[in-house]
């Protein structure tokens, strides 16, 4: 019984011969992240700023649907699989953890974050839509591109905010005082 099960490993194992295009990449979604910030660059998100923009109305536009933000604190995407698969949200809020990778524990923070998505992140496109937030409406383009061709995939994304390209993440919008 012991021979046939090694001899079933040599059969399922690695070798050095494996063809570089039999490789299968798990590719992460993409969600653009966004932050409601006051004039001094104090973020606003969490229910407990002063301040804060929590329950106020914000709306997606994407491909001609409108996404209502629900200001959820507990809101958690479906059961996670082993088989992640990007699954478009629309707009949506998160909680920040503190993780602590020694340990396997997650704190919950008073920091808060937007996102739009979930994209796909094995594809190349051009996204347009629009955020709908007190009386403006605010244009974003997403580009990402994945080339899969080669030892490694190259990925990018950029993002524009009323045809600006962002520098850096969050998308950053900022509220008008009360």
């Amino acid at each position: 019984m012991l021979i046939c099960a090694l001899m079933a490993l040599t059969f399922v194992s690695c070798n050095d011969n494996d063809d570089p295009e039999d490789i299968i990449w798990d590719i992460m979604g993409v969600a653009i992240p966004i932050d409601v910030q006051n004039t001094a660059g104090k973020s606003l998100l969490s229910p407990r700023a002063d301040g804060t923009v929590w329950g106020q109305p914000m709306t997606l536009v994407y491909e001609g649907k409108e996404y209502p933000m629900e200001w959820t604190e507990n809101w958690m995407p479906s059961t996670p699989t082993r088989a992640y698969l990007a699954q478009f949200y629309g707009i949506f809020i998160r909680q920040i953890y503190d993780v602590d990778t020694e340990n396997f524990t997650q704190t919950p923070t008073d920091r808060w974050i937007i996102y739009i998505g979930e994209f796909q992140g094995d594809m190349s496109y051009e996204k347009e839509m629009e955020v709908k937030f007190q009386g403006e409406t605010h244009k974003i383009k997403l580009v990402h591109k994945c080339d899969l061709n080669g030892s490694k995939p190259k990925l990018s994304t950029e993002v524009y905010l009323n045809g600006k390209k962002l520098e850096k993440a969050p998308l950053v919008l900022t509220a008008k005082p009360e």
